[in-house]
């Protein structure tokens, strides 16, 4: 009876430690499967519903949670979606999911520092949707995960980044104020063609208005600044004009090559004041 049970014993164990192994399921497709709402098939392959609910665990060690084909170490799924991955050049995690523009959902995760003070301690970075194309979402929101959120930034399927918003319209958006310790622009010869002078001075800058304002949208900002009106330097300079791809294609001023034209200025104005010197001199000399 003993060599009965000892024998028994270990073709029980050698069964276990040779076959997959499911839990609410007669079914399993991996080493470990849990069907966690019990209701995939006895047999053939569970479908997308069914196996949204489910954790397996593969022979390659690979883990999918929501998916039974899980494409990387770990693979986790939104309810009743099919990943379209077929080739992986990485190693790590995988999220697959549906975003929307809607609240800007899609797959991604939180990060919680209960540490913080309240109502800041939670971020979402998630692959979301702006109505144009997908972009990488930051965002802080509320620290039950509700609907309360401010858009840090967002980095676009084209490459743009927007900070403050998540529709940029040119490679870097920002919403507000930029500090930096200097800029550079790329103005060696050999880079560039078609060169002229510049013929833009004094007689387009003397056609300018220079205003106070603040921005109707208090998201561009709230403090009154000084610039100009887009249009009317257009209609003066309209290199100096650049229109945005939004929706109302709003115009912008390129303040930084302002100076080229602020600089020809100076020069044609210094050139009128030496010749008033000149004629001022020769006025004394006939004087004398």
């Amino acid at each position: 009876m003993k060599k009965n049970v000892i024998f028994l014993s270990a073709m029980l164990f050698s069964g276990f430690a040779f076959s997959q192994v499911g839990i609410n399921t007669q079914n399993p497709r991996g080493a470990f499967h849990i069907d966690g709402a019990k209701d995939n098939p006895i047999t053939g392959i569970p479908n997308a519903t069914q196996e949204s609910n489910d954790f397996i665990l593969l022979n390659n060690g690979y883990v999918g949670v929501g998916t039974l084909s899980p494409k990387q170490q770990l693979h986790v799924s939104e309810f009743n979606t099919i990943s379209g991955i077929a080739n992986s050049f990485i190693s790590g995690i995988a999220i697959t999911g549906t975003g929307t523009s809607n609240g800007f959902s899609g797959p991604g995760f939180y990060l919680e520092n209960i540490s913080a003070p309240v109502g800041s301690r939670l971020l979402k970075i998630n692959y979301s949707l702006n109505g144009t194309e997908p972009f990488l979402n930051f965002q802080t929101v509320s620290d039950d995960a509700g609907t309360a959120y401010v858009n840090i930034m967002a980095l676009t399927r084209s490459g743009s980044l927007g900070i403050g918003t998540t529709t940029p319209t040119e490679k870097l958006h920002v919403i507000g104020n930029i500090l930096a310790s200097g800029t550079i622009t790329p103005s060696d010869i050999r880079i560039k063609k078609d060169i002229t002078d510049n013929p833009y001075g004094l007689k387009e800058i003397l056609k300018l208005r220079t205003i106070n304002y603040k921005y109707k949208n208090e998201e561009l900002g709230r403090d009154r600044k000084v610039g100009f009106i887009a249009q009317e330097v257009k209609a003066a300079i309209p290199e100096l004009v650049t229109t945005a791809n939004d929706e109302m294609k709003t115009l912008g001023v390129n303040y930084a090559e302002m100076t080229v034209v602020l600089t020809k200025a100076i020069q044609e104005q210094q050139k009128e004041i030496e010749l008033l010197r000149q004629q001022v001199k020769a006025l004394e000399m006939k004087m004398k």
